[in-house]
C-alpha cells in the first residue's frame, strides 16, 4: 500500500502479487467545498462509486458512519485513476501453489508528477530538492490457517501504532532530491 498526503486529500494504492490494482481518492469533507480545487467532474459526489468513509479503525456501530478522526469523514471516489500510473510485479515463486516455498516478490511503481498535481498542494511538481511529502509504505499479509483467515500482520516504514493506514498526520516524512 502507498498512500500520498494532499493536505485536503489523499491517494491510495495498493498492488498485489498478481499486479491487480486498486486505486482511491479521498477528500475530507471539510475541504470540499464550491470553488475548491475538488470542484470538478472528476470528483462528483453523485457517481456511483463515491463514498462517504469513516476510517479502519471506526467499525463499530456508534462509529462507523461518523468516524471518530478529528477531521470527520472523507469523501472516498472508487472510480479514480491517477493518469499515467505503471507498476510491475516480479514474483520469485509461484503463486497460490502451497506446493512449494516462494521467496518473495518484488514491485515497482512509476507516477508521473503532472499527475500528483492535484495532491501538490501549492508544492512544485517537479519537487524542489529538500522537499517533504507525507506518505505510508506499508505492506497487509493476509494469512489463512486451516481454512480460516487470521488477523494479518502489517508492515510499515514507521510504526505509528493504530491498525488504521488512513491517518495522514501519522505517515512518514518523505524527503525527495532530484
Amino acid at each position: 500500500e502507498v498512500f500520498i498526503d494532499g493536505g485536503d486529500c489523499y491517494y491510495e494504492l495498493e498492488v498485489n502479487a498478481m499486479n491487480t490494482v486498486y486505486e482511491v481518492f479521498f477528500i475530507w469533507k471539510d475541504a470540499f467545498t464550491k470553488g475548491s480545487r475538488f470542484d470538478i467532474p472528476q470528483f462528483d459526489v453523485h457517481h456511483p462509486q463515491a463514498y462517504t468513509f469513516g476510517g479502519n479503525a471506526d467499525r463499530s456501530d456508534t462509529t462507523f458512519w461518523k468516524g471518530t478522526h478529528p477531521r470527520g469523514i472523507r469523501w472516498a471516489f472508487t472510480h479514480f485513476d491517477m493518469h499515467g500510473l505503471q507498476t510491475a510485479v516480479m514474483i520469485d515463486g509461484t503463486l497460490n501453489d502451497n506446493a512449494d516455498i516462494d521467496k518473495g516478490w518484488s514491485l515497482e511503481i512509476a507516477i508521473p508528477w503532472s499527475s500528483m498535481q492535484i495532491l501538490a498542494n501549492g508544492r512544485s511538481i517537479p519537487p524542489s530538492n529538500g522537499d517533504r511529502w507525507k506518505m505510508f509504505l506499508g505492506r497487509f499479509q493476509k494469512l489463512i490457517h486451516s481454512g480460516t483467515e487470521i488477523s494479518h500482520p502489517a508492515m510499515a516504514l514507521n510504526s505509528h501504532g493504530i491498525y488504521d493506514t488512513h491517518l495522514p498526520e501519522k505517515w512518514s516524512s518523505i524527503q525527495l532530491w532530484g
